[in-house]
């Protein structure tokens, strides 16, 4: 995955940036009052990579984006889009260090918080990333973390109406 040895353009691409970047303070300036938590990250993840097709961008992030959204495959789940292989670059963040999934405060299922040693991986590299991307991953972690779950729910299925098909959101919960 990721290596202290690696380019910062090699280390950008590494698919377990992309959420290690989105729980970073450098994208938390606009958060909304809800955590980014494990159901928000997927949706977050979800969200930058389909919503990056349709950006004005330069030939660097465009392959960049290409990277991170070819490393993640979707599927409907419990709580919509679901990708098994970001939990478990979630999982590995947080052996290796990088990041943790903070009980504290009101975060009744965690919110993804970011190590001493995350904060400075994302800042050693933070300069690699162009304008447009860095804009659309600090959009995104705010309209996720301004939305309640209900209300994340019922905008990422009528937008992407096929990941509810194995939902078990009933919006009255």
């Amino acid at each position: 995955m990721m290596n202290r040895n690696d380019g910062d353009d090699t280390l950008v691409s590494a698919a377990a940036f992309l959420p290690l970047i989105l729980a970073s303070p450098c994208v938390s300036g606009n958060d909304g009052t809800f955590p980014l938590d494990r159901i928000r990250m997927q949706k977050a993840v979800f969200l930058v990579t389909r919503e990056a097709s349709g950006m004005r961008r330069d030939r660097k992030e465009a392959s960049l984006l290409r990277q991170w959204s070819d490393a993640y495959v979707y599927e409907p789940y419990n709580w919509g889009p679901y990708s098994s292989r970001l939990n478990d670059d979630l999982g590995t963040l947080q052996r290796r260090g990088l990041m943790i999934l903070s009980f504290a405060g009101d975060a009744r299922y965690g919110r993804y918080v970011l190590t001493q040693s995350g904060v400075g991986l994302v800042e050693r590299v933070w300069h690699s990333i162009g304008r447009d991307t860095c804009d659309l991953l600090a959009s995104v972690r705010t309209w996720v973390t301004s939305r309640d779950f209900n209300s994340l729910l019922r905008e990422v299925y009528e937008e992407f109406p096929e990941y509810a098909t194995k939902s078990r959101w009933n919006e009255r919960r």
